[in-house]
């Protein structure tokens, strides 16, 4: 575990302090259920508040990452059935997973060239009348080796994506960090809606389920820095595998 925090950094000390905790708990003997140093030997050894400290703590129990004890002590919660995902900050999904100690597998990806449905076309302000040849990316992915996620990504045809061959053949890890690399994007907003539905013909063949087990789609529109549309994402998540939790602050 690294020492002590970056006071220096233009990142939130609580932040930096969550980051360590993240380090820590995927480390033996913490991820098999070892207790966690206490609050005040964590001050001591990071250089930081009880409150930092607190801050960071409360916001991996609100995740579900780790489970306090009364009496006893804080450790890695070994019973997470679940991935918890939030929507209090926004991320692209790999980062979310990894923030957790998940790796995001990108199992098949493909990229095409396409006309787009009216309602995306509305979405970015086109004409309908007039057709596009449009980027978009279809992936399936998962956590492990299973397929639990398939998103379809829109991508604004301004950006003229459909010129670029490495982007066309899927040459890039993360999506956002090549826009930003090759073309200058920062996407820094996106507005989300989550809602729960039962899988179509479609979602049950990719995603490998039942009639039972209901899917969470998840459509967010991103805006980069200057509030241009960039992308407009679909998920479908298996809900027998992720939960969200959304946290709000009321400011006084």
């Amino acid at each position: 575990m690294r020492k002590e925090v970056d006071k220096n950094s233009d990142e939130k000390l609580y932040k930096q302090v969550e980051n360590i905790l993240l380090e820590l708990i995927n480390e033996e003997p913490y991820s098999k259920g070892f207790y966690l140093p206490n609050e005040l030997e964590l001050m001591k050894r990071l250089n930081v508040s009880r409150h930092t400290v607190r801050k960071a703590m409360d916001s991996l129990v609100l995740r579900g990452l780790i489970i306090r004890e009364k009496g006893r002590g804080t450790k890695v919660n070994l019973d997470r059935k679940k991935v918890k995902t939030t929507l209090n900050s926004w991320h692209s999904f790999t980062d979310e997973m990894f923030s957790q100690g998940s790796e995001l597998k990108h199992i098949n990806k493909k990229i095409v060239m396409e006309d787009f449905p009216d309602e995306i076309k509305d979405i970015f302000g086109l004409d309908r009348n007039k057709e596009y040849n449009g980027s978009v990316l279809y992936r399936e992915s998962g956590i492990n080796d299973s397929i639990d996620i398939y998103f379809q990504s829109y991508f604004n045809p301004g950006i003229n994506l459909d010129k670029d061959e490495d982007f066309i053949n899927g040459n890039f890890t993360k999506l956002y960090d090549y826009l930003e690399k090759n073309y200058g994007i920062f996407t820094v907003v996106s507005d989300e809606e989550v809602t729960a539905m039962m899988p179509t013909e479609e979602l049950k063949e990719i995603l490998d389920i039942n009639d039972k087990i209901p899917v969470l789609c998840r459509k967010r529109l991103v805006y980069d820095k200057f509030g241009q549309k960039i992308e407009y994402n679909i998920g479908y998540y298996r809900a027998d595998r992720f939960v969200y939790n959304i946290s709000l602050k009321r400011e006084v």
